[in-house]
């Protein structure tokens, strides 16, 4: 049976409609991922702040906080353009940040990066899986001293490991790598866990947890408590997990959290935040653009 040229059109046509609906319906269930991949996408967590930017309160907990000016540091400019907007517009904000970094000379600078913003609070601990005193493996000399990067200095963490097997399944730079381990350290920390943390600071309704423990970070989102406290965002690092990070990501879906790969770290949405987030997303990509990562090199 022979069909004439106007019903091949037709089919064609409807043919052509329907992969546009499939393709729309894709790009309403997971825009963050292809985003990801066409445009670099803006920071998540810039979008956060886009999305709470006329919120008279906001709280946010950084783990592994180092000294928090630096660089790459996902989130300092943020939050002082935060305070600075709300005393130019003399709008009454409420930030709660606490800040966590176990390494004592570390801590003191980020005390002093953070003195002139309003509602900074500061742990000089770990957080780990349980309370007590627990050895930290970390760079003992400043590596621009010696001619290497200053990131490398970032690099504490609760897992000896880190500078071992997981450097050579990520960084693989060996000459970086003998430089650190001669010059490794173990200090002993104290620690809690992130639990105490955030009912030491009455923080259950957490808006933002940034996690950065080099390779510690699915041990630390094992203690929390769901049940009770569910942050609305959550950013962990995730290339150092290795043979952890399907369990790490099989767990945070289960609680209810969309998830999306930027750089080396993954970005947690809670289900109910999740349309809200996606709005902002588009509004802070039409106006600023694609934003370059901030890692290391």
């Amino acid at each position: 049976m022979s069909l004439s040229p106007n019903k091949i059109l037709r089919i064609a046509l409807a043919v052509v409609c329907l992969l546009a609906a499939a393709v729309a319906l894709l790009l309403a269930k997971v825009p963050s991922r292809l985003l990801a991949r066409l445009n670099q996408r803006v920071s998540p967590i810039s979008v956060v702040f886009e999305m709470t930017a006329g919120r008279q309160s906001f709280s946010v907990v950084q783990i592994g906080a180092y000294i928090g000016k630096t660089d790459n540091d996902p989130l300092y400019s943020l939050l002082v353009d935060r305070q600075t907007h709300a005393d130019q517009s003399k709008m009454r904000k409420r930030t709660k940040a606490v800040f966590v970094e176990p390494i004592r000379e570390y801590f003191d600078l980020l005390c002093e990066n953070y003195s002139d913003l309003q509602g900074a609070v500061f742990e000089n601990v770990a957080i780990a899986e349980s309370d007590g005193e627990r050895e930290m493996f970390r760079l003992k000399v400043n590596p621009a001293d010696y001619g290497f990067p200053d990131w490398l200095a970032q690099l504490s963490s609760l897992k000896k490991e880190r500078m071992e097997g997981l450097w050579e399944a990520y960084e693989k730079n060996p000459e970086y790598q003998k430089f650190y381990l001669e010059n490794r350290v173990a200090e002993k920390v104290q620690c809690m866990t992130l639990q105490e943390l955030l009912e030491k600071h009455e923080m259950q309704d957490l808006d933002l947890l940034l996690i950065d423990a080099e390779g510690y970070d699915y041990e630390i989102l094992k203690t929390l408590d769901y049940t009770t406290t569910m942050p609305k965002f959550i950013n962990f690092e995730r290339v150092l997990l290795q043979e952890e990070e399907g369990a790490c990501r099989r767990m945070l879906e289960s609680h209810g959290y969309h998830l999306f790969d930027w750089h080396q770290d993954t970005f947690c949405v809670r289900d109910d935040c999740w349309n809200e987030f996606k709005t902002a997303e588009r509004r802070l990509l039409n106006r600023v653009g694609p934003q370059a990562p901030k890692k290391n090199p």
